[in-house]
């Protein structure tokens, strides 16, 4: 038998729709991507769901704050969290016209040593630049940041090359805003995975794919 689900926790229906409160956290650059479909799908495909959102760059602390499942986006820590791996992103190197006008425009991989780059800081480390060949950089910073949002600013404001998702970026290279550096070099996509608090008892059904909710149970 399935155990029954204190009420503050979200849980799977008979009808296939989810109830209760769901407390989800995920990075900035996620959230911008996500939240208009998470609105305009997800919700009103479960009417009976209270979502919690907090969108943040902070790596919480699942348990200790009370969060039910964490977006992320890239390499997972070993935490002993459940995760599951949603898709990949593809990453681009970018930089906005201006800063190339001036700085030039990058030919090779090893011409990136002679420009400005944001880096992202993950756990106090900049993300490095791997590239689909095996190539990995970890160029000097400009500019460190632990903030997706800010980065695209910084961007956008002619501060230097910033590694970013696609989908963040691909309004401004659409708009000429931004540009896309080395193209032909391709960078490796990262994998974008939900994390769980991790559950003794397994024998519910997960619930549906949808951004990748899965049935939780209280601990």
């Amino acid at each position: 038998d399935v155990p029954v689900m204190p009420p503050q926790y979200a849980v799977l229906r008979p009808d296939g729709a989810l109830s209760g409160t769901l407390r989800v956290t995920m990075p900035t650059v996620l959230g911008d991507v996500l939240m208009d479909a998470i609105v305009s799908d997800f919700l009103p495909a479960h009417p009976s769901l209270r979502l919690q959102a907090s969108i943040t760059d902070r790596h919480v602390d699942m348990i200790a704050e009370g969060f039910d499942l964490a977006l992320r986006a890239g390499p997972l820590p070993d935490s002993g969290l459940i995760g599951r791996l949603l898709g990949t992103v593809p990453l681009r190197l970018v930089a906005s016209p201006a800063y190339l006008d001036q700085m030039g425009r990058p030919q090779m991989p090893a011409d990136l040593a002679s420009h400005r780059h944001i880096r992202y800081l993950a756990g106090n480390r900049p993300y490095p630049l791997l590239f689909a060949d095996g190539t990995r950089m970890v160029p000097e910073g400009r500019l460190d940041v632990d903030d997706g949002t800010v980065m695209l600013r910084s961007a956008l404001n002619h501060a230097g090359l910033a590694q970013l998702l696609h989908p963040v970026v691909a309004p401004h290279l659409a708009s000429g805003a931004l540009e896309e550096v080395l193209p032909r070099h391709v960078l490796r996509v990262v994998a974008r995975h939900p994390h769980e608090r991790a559950v003794e008892d397994e024998r519910a059904a997960p619930a549906p794919p949808a951004l990748g909710v899965n049935q939780l149970q209280g601990p």
